[in-house]
């Protein structure tokens, strides 16, 4: 081996050792952290009948209130207007996907409803709602192994003079929750 060929052959050496040591000296640190996620059902409501006041008699001599109790289907009416009562109750929908514990917020059913006759002719509905099955006023929080039920009942003030017809219209609810 030659002078050139021994440096050359040291020189590489000495750069491999200088990367070794580079390595070498180069600390590396590790963690970890774990990762979940909690998946819950989506909740539902499954409407199991109409909100209905029956048949009511037109007043003659003043406006009328007529209300369907949401809590437990009660008629009652702010004047001598005759109620048929067969046939009236309030809405009931059932939930679907709960479980004891979990909880929603926001349970609404509108603050107005229009009811028409087809024919230009309207009634107001206020809605009122009832929980059945849940504890808490909002956040609610489901009860037992029994699914929560809501109740939708309201009032509608008839003016004397109004059209005699079937008045129908759509009481949207809604809540929300996580």
């Amino acid at each position: 081996m030659n002078f050139r060929n021994l440096l050359i052959a040291s020189a590489g050496a000495s750069a491999a050792l200088m990367i070794a040591g580079a390595a070498e000296a180069a600390n590396t640190i590790t963690s970890s952290a774990g990762a979940s996620i909690s998946l819950i059902g989506a909740i539902s409501l499954t409407k199991n009948s109409d909100l209905s006041f029956g048949e009511v008699v037109i007043p003659t001599s003043s406006s009328a209130v007529v209300t369907v109790a949401a809590s437990n289907g009660a008629v009652v009416t702010s004047s001598d207007t005759a109620v048929h009562t067969a046939g009236s109750g309030p809405a009931k929908f059932t939930f679907v996907g709960t479980t004891a514990g979990d909880t929603f917020n926001n349970v609404s059913a509108g603050s107005t409803v229009t009811l028409s006759d087809g024919n230009s002719h309207t009634l107001t509905l206020t809605p009122a709602i009832a929980l059945t099955g849940t504890t808490g006023s909002g956040p609610y929080q489901v009860a037992g192994a029994t699914a929560p039920v809501l109740y939708v009942g309201g009032s509608i003030t008839i003016p004397t003079g109004a059209t005699a017809a079937a008045y129908t219209g759509t009481v949207n609810v809604s809540l929300t929750y996580p």
